[in-house]
């Protein structure tokens, strides 16, 4: 059914109201106490107009949400996409530079990293099936929740703490910031995918309320169910220091698998896998992998390692923590802003 306009809300409004004219008319004998509630109508014919238009552009905006998982066609389309999902491209001054926000296949790539986000919240939204227009909204509006006001900030230099390293995450007082730097190695112009973007928003949601103290965090390697417990990473931290561990192919696709602040990438590859639909190796015939991929896979799903995998965290100790998932994550900190 189409979503009625305004202006026929509004007449529909007005032959109530009309109604009413005539019910006071016909049914008040006294002259001047129909004329008093006549005038107290007028007012209401104002409120009701202006209720009926913010309503309208509730509903033009919603429309607009869905409406930008569309691919756009030009440069200023990617833009107002992004601006309308509050990610913000920085700096300003380099929107139009043709080596950096004026360049088309940099926008492109921006773009993929949120509609994919969203996309892929919506399919879960939809029990993975195709979306609906409703759960596409519901997606948009849960993205804005969770990393909107997140900047894009081109940096020219190098990672100051790694040349070789594309891109990096922080939060400032004014909100989240992922750095994309322009010289990665000998390439001074690196264009970043999708991919590479998508994790680094996996970081701003560990980020949302600090680093090693964020919920999602403590979940992973500090207590899996606020008690004394381990963490769910801690199923696979006594083993060598391998970030690989448990994604079996999927390994060579995360884009970063550094030991170095092992356990943060650990969940940023987690929700790059979330997203583009990298499934860790359950199945592995290896104990230790699979080990590692049950603990990875109860925290992406929510779903519970079944009895009969060998996941302890050390032997003596068979504990088998089940996830939240990150769609929990993701409606967490929905619930929090």
């Amino acid at each position: 059914m189409p979503t009625p306009t305004t202006q026929n809300l509004l007449q529909q409004a007005e032959n109530y109201l009309d109604e009413i004219d005539v019910r006071i008319n016909t049914t008040l004998p006294d002259r001047n106490q129909a004329a008093a509630m006549l005038e107290a109508v007028i007012p209401i014919r104002a409120d009701l107009a202006d209720f009926l238009d913010n309503w309208q552009q509730i509903i033009d905006r919603m429309h607009e949400y869905v409406d930008a998982l569309t691919e756009p066609t030009t440069e200023q389309g990617y833009k107002t996409a992004l601006d309308l999902f509050e990610i913000l491209l920085a700096p300003a001054e380099d929107l139009s530079d043709p080596n950096k926000w004026g360049n088309l296949q940099r926008l492109q790539n921006a773009y993929g990293a949120v509609r994919n986000i969203i996309v892929k919240i919506a399919t879960e939204f939809s029990g993975g099936s195709s979306p609906t227009n409703d759960h596409k909204l519901h997606a948009a509006l849960l993205f804005i929740d969770a990393f909107g006001g997140t900047e894009l900030r081109i940096e020219p230099s190098a990672n100051p703490n790694d040349p070789d390293a594309a891109a990096s995450t922080d939060i400032l007082p004014r909100g989240p910031v992922i750095y994309l730097y322009l010289t990665v190695g000998s390439n001074t112009n690196h264009i970043h995918t999708v991919e590479n973007i998508v994790h680094e928003f996996g970081h701003v949601l560990v980020f949302r309320n600090g680093t090693y103290t964020s919920e999602i965090y403590k979940e992973w390697y500090v207590s899996w169910n606020g008690t004394s417990e381990y963490g769910i990473g801690e199923f696979i931290s006594n083993f060598p220091n391998d970030p690989t561990l448990g994604w079996g192919a999927n390994a060579n696709n995360l884009q970063n698998t550094s030991a170095n602040e092992i356990e943060q990438e650990r969940l940023a590859n987690m929700f790059e896998a979330f997203v583009t639909g990298y499934d860790p190796a359950i199945n592995s015939d290896d104990t230790e992998e699979r080990r590692a991929a049950w603990a990875l896979y109860t925290f992406m799903t929510g779903e519970c390692p079944p009895t009969d995998v060998n996941i302890d965290i050390r032997p003596g100790n068979p504990e088998r923590p089940c996830g939240h998932g990150l769609m929990y994550w993701l409606q967490f900190y929905e619930s929090q802003s």
